[in-house]
């Protein structure tokens, strides 16, 4: 990259685009290339110099000026200022544009620098603008023009890192009769009020002559092509304050209103009375080539007035180079202006238009007044090309027959025209390139070769100078030809915009200049982002004929073969560089090395792992773990089972986990799910685990009292989750709904009879029997007391409650007041308690009653619905007479 301007000098092919290789995508070997650095600053500027010879371009024998103070303007707020040294330079940059609250150049903005008047040096004034010329023109030309009495430079900057080191201005000695800006006295001082042109006495003076126009040595004359009624000829005045006696002076028309034509002062006017329907054509033509001195009289102007009664008229301005071709020409202020006497125009019924063809039209837009006193005028810029001829036509639309109101209808067109200068002609041409060659980056040492092409040259030497004060002189033969300056050995590596001037010892008008960037020592490696699994395949420069090829990272020698390449296939993060011999043995050595980096704009999401919890608590957790890498700060959406979750990510890349909890566990076994995880911002960016898991099974334990005790999930029954750490006797096993049962809390039915079982926790004494945890009960008879023999397993490490009901009244209803149980079972060795209570004396006899023991963590279950681990089971017993045996239905056991 060219340090001054931003634009590309050298660039490798990563890819060819034209093999079956492929172009930038996730899945293959190239990624986006992005650059890790800041915006890079800006830095206008360059040159003030001394224009000796006049000509408006930089020689090499012409001094750069000292001590000019240059300041630099911001929508007309100053934002800047700096002053020339070290041969004229000067340049604007974040060191010195922090006036007003500036922080330095801005991109992309319009800018104006201007020295002002004031400022001027010493008896010059500003040489002509943008002449252009041989080489590269705008490097050596001046690019300020005059603008109220100010040197100005409109500039806009450009984007990061676009610097721009070719704006000058140059300064030389005034014209013969020239001022650098004109005022009303100006005129007066220089006579020409004394000195007016004659007026057009007789109807066919048609052409008028002016040799040696204001000393310039250029005649210029005046014709016109008329089309007026009575056969009358316009008047032509030189215009100071008053036209010379004898020529109408337009009164009535405002011409002479000093407050709408001030900016008219000096000029050349044409005044057509009473125009007819039809066109007027006024030329003026130069007997050479000419430039007009824009930079002096700031502009040229059109002005029309009177254009008049009911009609539609135009006034068109063009000029014309010595081949008779239109030279383009625009207005400086985009729509012109204009400035009403009368007071009787509106906005937007007065433009400036092209008419198509290089030419400025002056448009009215049918404009139907009566007594219309106009002053319009488009500041009107031309290249820096000679021009010979200038030609204004008036068209009017309406012929009136009636006098009184055609003679209303008169115009006049003021043509600033003041200084004129013969345009340079010299025999010879000069053009000056500058290549640094032969690049050896180790001792900061380089070659530079100095092209110089010449045509119709005088012979002799030509002195080639470089910025840095190194100087060679190479020889020449007369006529056309192309020679070469060598330097070698220069040590000013790294720096850029280093001018380079060439001048004929013979003929010191014939001259060029241009400049050129050194290259640098060791410049910083130009960075490229590599993602995971993607290869750089980096190439040596082709063209030159290398060999000898040794490549390095990370400043280690790559060993052979792979490392004496003309390719490199780089497929980790490193600085990759490489040496060699150029085709004439000269060291070659890419001085800037490619640095690849893990690349920060991938787009990657990777599904980690996927694990779920268990259902000991009847839902279940998932934890997603992500690998990602992103381009910006985005949302990460995981969907399970067309369910989405949304979750902020940390930061561009790295390795989170995501946990979605209360999720519903399965009441059977081999449900699949699959997730999906994708960038809430950039669907396409997503990984996706198909059968990522299976939804855990909620594994309970259910009773098996018959209805109309609730015992069905659906009807409120009470079910335990599972763990091995807990349940009532010896073992648990699961079932997937309540068991009613008439024959409940025996082995040959409800809960006991094994359809259902697939899990076990403990162990069973009797096969798919884990209604065991209440041994033995005492008699049953109303009044008398009872003794329930529990046991239980509980190595879970927290106390378990334990509770139980018996249905004494035979409603069906296990009733709070009917619990019979409400106790501990502490963690440790097995449980085994014999309970005494009282029977009830109200208590349904010769009826089977049920009775429901439950054990379970963390609180006292209620006879009903989810507790968190342990058991329930369900019995049926029966009260009796004392007389009778009143053994539990299961005490035989």
């Amino acid at each position: 990259m060219n340090n001054s301007s931003g634009e590309t000098t050298r660039s490798y092919e990563i890819i060819d685009l034209s093999s079956s290789q492929g172009g930038f995508a996730k899945a293959n070997s190239l990624g986006d290339l992005e650059t890790l650095l800041d915006p890079a600053p800006l830095e206008i500027g360059n040159r003030i110099w001394t224009d000796t010879d006049n000509d408006g371009i930089q020689d090499a024998d012409e001094a750069g000026i000292d001590g000019i103070v240059v300041k630099l303007f911001k929508n007309g707020t100053q934002v800047g200022q700096t002053t020339t040294a070290n041969g004229g330079q000067w340049y604007f940059n974040a060191s010195n544009v922090t006036m007003n609250g500036a922080a330095g150049l801005e991109y992309d903005m319009d800018y104006i620098i201007r020295v002002e008047s004031g400022d001027f040096p010493s008896g010059l004034n500003l040489t002509t603008t943008n002449v252009g010329g041989p080489g590269q023109p705008d490097v050596r030309d001046s690019d300020a023009a005059l603008v109220s009495g100010n040197a100005e430079i409109a500039y806009t900057t450009g984007g990061p890192g676009e610097n721009d080191h070719t704006l000058d201005m140059g300064f030389a000695a005034a014209a013969s009769g020239c001022p650098s800006a004109f005022t009303p006295s100006d005129f007066e001082t220089l006579g020409w009020q004394s000195s007016p042109l004659a007026c057009g006495a007789n109807p066919g003076n048609t052409s008028q002559s002016f040799p040696n126009w204001e000393g310039t040595g250029v005649t210029a004359t005046f014709t016109y092509s008329t089309n007026m009624w009575d056969g009358d000829a316009p008047n032509v005045y030189k215009s100071a304050d008053d036209p010379p006696s004898g020529c109408d002076p337009q009164s009535s028309m405002g011409i002479n209103d000093v407050h709408c034509a001030s900016n008219y002062w000096g000029s050349l006017r044409w005044t057509n009375n009473e125009m007819n329907t039809g066109e007027t054509t006024m030329e003026v033509t130069f007997d050479q080539p000419v430039f007009l001195d824009l930079a002096r009289i700031g502009s040229l102007s059109v002005l029309t007035n009177g254009m008049g009664v009911d009609a539609w008229e135009w006034v068109r301005f063009r000029a014309y180079d010595a081949a008779n071709n239109i030279v383009p020409i625009t207005p400086a202020n985009g729509t012109g202006a204009y400035m009403d006497c009368s007071n009787n125009i509106t906005p937007g019924e007065v433009n400036f238009v092209s008419d198509g063809n290089g030419g400025l039209y002056i448009n009215t837009t049918n404009i139907v007044k009566q007594d219309l006193g106009l002053y319009a005028h488009a500041d009107i810029e031309i290249p820096g090309t000679p021009i010979t001829r200038i030609a204004v036509d008036h068209w009017a639309s309406v012929s009136d027959t009636d006098e009184s109101v055609r003679t209303a209808r008169k115009s006049s067109i003021i043509l600033n025209v003041l200084c004129i200068s013969p345009a340079p002609v010299s025999g010879c041409d000069l053009q000056v390139q500058a290549t640094p060659t032969c690049q050896m980056p180790a001792n900061g040492k380089y070659d530079l070769d100095v092209t110089l092409n010449y045509t119709n040259g005088p012979g002799g030497n030509i002195t080639v100078t470089l910025g840095t004060g190194e100087s060679t002189s190479v020889a020449t033969t007369a006529g056309d030809g192309s020679v070469t300056a060598s330097f070698t050995g220069l040590a000013n590596s790294g720096q850029s915009g280093i001018s380079v001037s060439a001048v004929f010892e013979d003929d010191a008008n014939c001259s060029a200049a241009a400049t050129y960037d050194a290259p640098a020592d060791c410049c910083p490696g130009t960075t490229y982002e590599i993602c995971p699994g993607e290869s750089y395949t980096l190439e040596v420069e082709s063209g030159l004929g290398l060999t000898n090829i040794q490549w390095y990272k990370d400043g280690v020698a790559i060993p052979a073969p792979e490392g004496t390449q003309s390719s490199y296939v780089a497929t980790m993060i490193g600085s990759y560089s490489y040496t060699a011999e150029d085709a004439s043995g000269c060291p070659f050595a890419l001085c800037c090395p490619v640095v690849i980096v893990e690349s920060m704009n991938c787009c990657m999401i990777d599904i980690v792992s996927v694990n779920t919890t268990d259902c000991f608590t009847g839902v279940y957790d998932i934890t997603v773990e992500v690998m990602y890498e992103l381009t910006t700060p985005a949302n990460l959406i995981v969907e399970i089972n067309g369910d989405s979750y949304s979750f902020a990510l940390a930061g561009l890349s790295g390795t989170e986990s995501f946990v979605v909890t209360g999720l519903t566990c399965a009441s059977t076994s081999g449900n699949s799910v699959d997730v999906l995880v994708y960038n809430e911002d950039d669907p396409t960016c997503a990984d996706q685990a198909s059968d990522a898991y299976q939804i855990p099974q909620l594994i309970v334990d259910l009773g098996d009292l018959p209805a109309p005790y609730p015992t069905l999930i659906a009807s409120g029954g009470p079910f335990h989750t599972l763990t091995p750490q807990l349940f009532l006797g010896t073992c648990v096993d699961n079932e997937l709904d309540g068991q009613p049962a008439p024959l409940a809390g025996r082995t040959i039915g409800g809960d006991d009879q094994g359809a259902q079982q697939m899990f076990t926790y403990g162990t069973c004494t009797v096969a798919n029997d884990d209604e065991n945890g209440l041994l033995t009960v005492t008699e049953i008879a109303p009044g008398s007391p009872l003794s329930l023999c529990l046991t239980a397993t509980n190595t879970f490490g927290l106390p378990a409650f334990l509770t139980a009901w018996i249905d004494w009244n035979g409603n069906g209803v296990l009733e709070a007041a009917e619990q019979v149980v409400n106790t501990t079972v502490p963690s440790g060795p097995a449980y085994s308690q014999c309970l005494t209570l009282t029977v009830p004396t109200t208590a349904i006899k010769d009826q089977d009653l049920g009775l429901r023991v439950r054990l379970n963590l963390f609180a006292p279950a209620g006879p009903t619905g989810l507790a968190i681990g342990g058991e329930v089971e369900d019995y049926m017993i029966r009260v009796t007479c004392p007389e009778e045996s009143c053994l539990p239905a299961q005490s035989s056991r």
